[in-house]
This record gives C-alpha cells, sequence and structure tokens, in this order.
C-alpha cells in the first residue's frame, strides 16, 4: 500500500521500474510521487528495499519487508509568513522537479473526431484495438486515446460516438446523456451532475469498480459536440485518487474538439 507524506499530498510507494538494458523486464523500485508537479523521486536505487511502508515523521520512511530499511528524506524547507527566528513556521518536504506538460492533437478516423488535449510530459500512449464498433449498439463508444502515468496505473481516456437516435434532443442537459448511456451500459454512477468545461457543458459522474491494480476510481464527463458524444474518463487507485484528482481534471479541461473551418477552439 502508498504511504502518504504527513503534512503534503507526497505519496512513497513501490512501482515496477525497467531492468538496465532491457526493454520488457521489470523490477520493483521505492519512489516518491508529488502528484501536484507530476514528479516521481527515486528513493532507493536498491530493487530489494520494498515492503510495507510508514512514515515516522516527515522526514523519515520505514520500509519493512525482507528486513527493515530506514529512509532519510532529503527536503528542501519553504518558510511561511514571518522568519523561524521571528515565530513563523515552516514545512519540509522532499524536492521533487515539475514534469511540464505538452498540447498534443488526436487525429480521429473522422474529422469531427479529431481533438487536442495537455498531457503531462512522460505519460504513454496506449495501443488501442483496430476493431470498429456497432454504434447500433447503444452501450458502445469508440475509445480514441489512453494516456497512462509512468508511474502508476493513473489513465486518461477519450472515447466518442454518435448521438444516440432519439436520446438526445437539441438543448438537453448533458447530465440526461450520461443517464441514458449509464442506464443503456448497466452501469450505477455516483451523484451525477452538470460542469462547465472550457469545451462546453459536461455531465460529470463518479464511479468505483475493482481491477487487477484494486479498487479503482475513475470520474466520466460526457459532452456533446457536434452530433457526437464525447467520454472523458480519468481514472486512478483509490488509494492514490485524492492526491492525483487536480492533475486529471487538469487534463480534462485542457480538452479541445476540433470546430469547423478553425482547427481548436
Amino acid at each position: 500500500r502508498p504511504a502518504a507524506h504527513p503534512g503534503t499530498p507526497l505519496i512513497a510507494f513501490v512501482r515496477a521500474h525497467p531492468r538496465d538494458g532491457s526493454t520488457v523486464l521489470t523490477e520493483n523500485r521505492l519512489v516518491m510521487l508529488d502528484p501536484v508537479n507530476h514528479a516521481v523521486t527515486p528513493l532507493a536505487p536498491d530493487p530489494a528495499v520494498v515492503g510495507n511502508l510508514r512514515f515516522l515523521d516527515d522526514r523519515t520512511l520505514v520500509v519493512e519487508g525482507r528486513a527493515v530499511w530506514t529512509i532519510k528524506l532529503r527536503a528542501k524547507i519553504q518558510e511561511t509568513g514571518a522568519s523561524t527566528q521571528q515565530g513563523g513556521s515552516a514545512t519540509a518536504a522532499p524536492v521533487a522537479e515539475a514534469v511540464p506538460t505538452s498540447r498534443v492533437t488526436v487525429q480521429a478516423p473522422q474529422p469531427a473526431w479529431t481533438f487536442s488535449v495537455e498531457i503531462p510530459d512522460g505519460w504513454q500512449r496506449v495501443p488501442l484495438p483496430p476493431d470498429e464498433p456497432d454504434f447500433d449498439d447503444m452501450r458502445v463508444m469508440r475509445p480514441l486515446v489512453v494516456y497512462m502515468a509512468p508511474y502508476a496505473p493513473i489513465l486518461f481516456t477519450v472515447a466518442v460516438r454518435p448521438c444516440p437516435p432519439g436520446a438526445v434532443m437539441p438543448g438537453a442537459a448533458p447530465a440526461a446523456m450520461l443517464n441514458f448511456l449509464a442506464d443503456a451500459q448497466g452501469m450505477k454512477v455516483e451523484n451525477p451532475g452538470d460542469v462547465k468545461l472550457p469545451a462546453g457543458l459536461a455531465a460529470v459522474a463518479t464511479a468505483r469498480q475493482n481491477s487487477d491494480a484494486g479498487p479503482m476510481v475513475f470520474r466520466l464527463f460526457l459532452l456533446e459536440h457536434a452530433g457526437n458524444l464525447f467520454s472523458l474518463t480519468s481514472m486512478a487507485p483509490q488509494p492514490l485518487w485524492a492526491a492525483t484528482q487536480e492533475t486529471l481534471e487538469k487534463i480534462v479541461e485542457s480538452f479541445r474538439p476540433r470546430t469547423g473551418a478553425t482547427p481548436f477552439a
């Protein structure tokens, strides 16, 4: 299980790391995730340093596995208010470098499905199957892209389908569209509602499901554009959700569908 750093959003956990000289073999490595800056800092070069994780204090991480290791964190002191000599406060957090984002354009099979989005550098685009869906099945959407963080099963996906005939009337609220598709797919969602995104008014809901990576939380955004329904889904393991939600929502907010003669809004 990951261990949350006391007083900061940082998270220590073990992830699969490529072995030197191999493109397919991996080994476990202990790392620290800074979800705010999209950064990962290695904590131990030895793959044997893995086990149950817990913080003794904001500078000390204990790893209990085949042996017990104590990891002392290098820290950057940030003063708040007056200087510490004058009675102000200071906080300590491990140093991590921010990872920039890049706007990518996803060319879809149909021009109306093409879009752009801001993706953190280092995230990997996951190959998709070549199968074409049957849109006569109201439960079906066509995946356009899947991006995954390099440090954990944290994903952002975009899928699309033509608006179902008779299901979406002009002026219908996006939440009504989401409820229609949820009913068609037999999916149970939590607290569906509307949200204003830069790309337009969208329905939003939260759901949970089990997977090989353990309990997962995902946020589903559904918006209509040019007669098509776009589904934007962000997903993360439940222990990492609170720390990664802000990053995932920034990706969602950066989504821009293609609009007419203008390449992007």
